[in-house]
């Protein structure tokens, strides 16, 4: 167990590292990245982060780290291993057909791009995964993911691509019902080949009134009783009227 590893014990490791073999090589890990590398493992583990637990376990396992902190690595990465669950997602479309080009994410985070049907190692607890395929909807799946798990089966259901809305036909106003069919088509028709002038429908609407006869008849008669009144007179003088004073020849002295 790495109990006994401290400071103090690091230190005098890595003395011992400077004096009798020099400086590691660059793409080696130190010993005080070993010794982080372990504790965070450490900590992750107790976090159930064992994806990330595992990660950090393989940089402590590595020959450049001392014998101690890498013996001790290598056990834990054994059992982070066994207890990381992985999942198997079978990716179909409603007919039945395999699906290719699928992004995976976890939580929010990509897991897989593109989805080739392999196993994929996931943390234990409660995770959303997403897919997404190009010109579908999304799906998405709750999961509760146990530990020590291995090689689960989700089978995931696309439904049809996203067809192209369709464009509403114009809507025609309604016929009223005592028009017939084509009476109105008719009229206009009509109007257009012969168009009444303004002379005619004005004529025509005082020409249709009773009042303007009457009018022209009245207008007649008095012509005619004018005329009839000059005729005469002109015929027959008109006798001077006696001074005043005097009497009329021949009547009563």
């Amino acid at each position: 167990m790495m109990r006994f590893v401290t400071v103090t014990t690091l230190l005098l490791v890595m003395g011992g590292t400077l004096l009798v073999g020099g400086p590691a090589l660059a793409a080696d890990p130190t010993t005080l990245e070993c010794l982080i590398s372990y504790e965070d493992s450490v900590t992750l583990k107790n976090r159930h982060a064992l994806t990330a637990a595992r990660a950090r376990l393989l940089i402590c396992s590595s020959t450049a780290c001392p014998a101690d902190i890498r013996n001790e690595c290598v056990a834990r990465g054994h059992a982070i291993e066994a207890a990381i669950p992985t999942v198997i997602f079978a990716v179909k479309d409603a007919t039945g057909a395999a699906l290719a080009d699928v992004t995976v994410t976890i939580d929010g985070e990509l897991l897989a791009e593109p989805l080739q049907g392999n196993a994929l190692s996931v943390d234990p607890g409660a995770h959303t995964f997403t897919f997404d395929v190009a010109g579908r909807p999304k799906v998405e799946k709750q999961l509760m993911i146990l530990e020590g798990q291995k090689e689960r089966r989700e089978a995931v259901v696309f439904e049809a691509a996203m067809a192209a809305t369709p464009v509403p036909a114009p809507r025609l106003a309604p016929r009223p019902p005592n028009d017939p069919p084509g009476a109105s088509s008719r009229i206009e028709t009509a109007l257009q080949a012969n168009p009444p002038t303004t002379t005619e429908r004005r004529s025509s609407s005082v020409y249709t009134r009773w009042w303007f006869w009457t009018t022209l008849a009245v207008v007649a008669a008095g012509g005619v009783a004018t005329a009839l009144l000059l005729s005469s007179g002109s015929d027959t003088p008109l006798a001077s009227p006696p001074p005043f004073g005097t009497k009329a020849a021949g009547g009563p002295q």
